[in-house]
């Protein structure tokens, strides 16, 4: 079944997503002599624990985040404990997981560059970007034809498979724009553009928009994907060298773009007072619980490469956020720290950090709730129980 599918898949990433991410603090921990007491995966009640040396492993009931305990991490009177260790220490061990993410989010983006001769063209151009270290970068909204209908305008020049970027060297951003020149240049010759994704070579066609010749209210007479019709966005058509290097430019790219365009978007919103944007930019775990069950609704399955890759990247780009409670909030206190050569005391910090994880669980409940009524899950979940059932 679909919904036992999509659950499996989300679990099985979010999982890995979360032991990259811990196994990161684990690890500098070790280097570092720093005492780790529990390395768990999931909340709740264990459902196996075993003892290795001085840490309990763990993997607990739900699996939906996860969690490393160091030695002294609430204590710093504790000796040779986390929080007793200098600065450059906590830095590297605070900033492991979030390396940890890009590292397995770069090996997972060059593998799917590998398998798709080099070439990434699926990102959203949301913002304006250069991209570092591509052969190409083509900024458009590809529009493949599936179909010419015999008699039309396009008839006997443009073929099914072609895919058009451009009009008269316009780069449109909408199927609508696209129809929109079609419409204003009726009884003109136009230049059609095209791109060959293997080679990413662009050439053009002539073609004279005869009126007389246009069928079903179609002026080509072409019948393009049904995906291309809906989409309201340029993307960016990225060709990389043949080398390892590629996928970790790509995932830095990606982890500055996100942080780009989520900078347009919420001062966007603060300067025109509309936040529907910001709203639909953030999503929690039913939003990707969603976009899961589209891959595995079409079978896209080779999507779930640069989907995970890009769920790592996001993790990342989180947890350095300076918010009590995640990576980057701890990093502020310590740099705080090391600047005044002044130990804040543990109440302090331990009532930051207690203060910013309540947040975070309420910032996380608003943004699930907001997931489930827009993607009505309810009445998902109603139809796979019905379906379960036979009613």
């Amino acid at each position: 079944m679909d919904f036992i599918l999509t659950i499996f898949i989300f679990i099985l990433i979010i999982s890995s997503l979360v032991l990259v991410h811990e196994f990161g603090h684990f690890i500098a921990a070790k280097i570092f002599n720093i005492p780790v007491q529990e390395f768990a995966i999931g909340f709740g009640k264990s459902i196996y624990s075993r003892k290795y040396k001085d840490t309990v492993y763990k993997i607990n009931i739900l699996p939906l985040g996860g969690y490393v305990n160091l030695e002294g991490e609430t204590d710093s009177h504790k000796f040779g404990g986390f929080r007793d260790k200098p600065f450059f220490v906590k830095f590297v061990v605070l900033t492991a997981g979030v390396l940890m993410n890009l590292v397995f989010a770069s090996v997972l983006l060059n593998v799917f560059l590998i398998l798709n001769n080099w070439q990434f063209n699926s990102i959203p151009k949301l913002v304006n970007y250069d991209f570092s270290n591509v052969e190409k970068q083509i900024e458009a909204l590809p529009l493949r034809i599936i179909d010419v209908q015999k008699g039309s305008n396009a008839d006997g020049i443009l073929e099914s498979s072609e895919l058009i970027i451009s009009l008269n060297n316009n780069y449109y951003s909408s199927f609508s724009e696209f129809k929109n020149l079609l419409l204003q240049n009726i009884g003109k010759e136009v230049s059609i553009g095209l791109i060959k994704l293997d080679t990413f070579e662009i050439y053009t066609k002539l073609l004279f928009l005869d009126k007389e010749k246009i069928i079903n209210d179609g002026v080509l007479g072409v019948k393009f994907s049904s995906n291309n019709t809906l989409v309201d966005n340029q993307i960016f058509l990225l060709k990389y060298p043949a080398n390892v290097l590629s996928g970790f430019n790509l995932t830095l790219d990606i982890f500055v773009f996100q942080a780009k365009a989520l900078w347009s978007i919420f001062s966007n919103a603060f300067q025109t007072g509309e936040f529907t944007e910001v709203t639909d930019a953030v999503g929690g775990l039913p939003a990707i619980t969603n976009q899961v069950n589209q891959i595995v609704t079409f079978r896209i399955f080779e999507v779930l490469i640069p989907f995970t890759a890009f769920i790592s990247i996001s993790l990342a780009f989180i947890n350095i956020l300076p918010i009590p409670a995640l990576d980057g909030g701890q990093l502020l206190i310590y740099s705080i720290e090391a600047l005044i050569r002044k130990k804040i005391p543990d109440k302090v910090i331990n009532y930051i950090n207690l203060s910013g994880f309540v947040f975070l669980l309420f910032l996380g409940l608003l943004i699930n709730i907001k997931d489930i009524i827009r993607l009505d899950l309810f009445k998902s979940l109603f139809n796979f129980i019905n379906t379960l059932f036979g009613r």
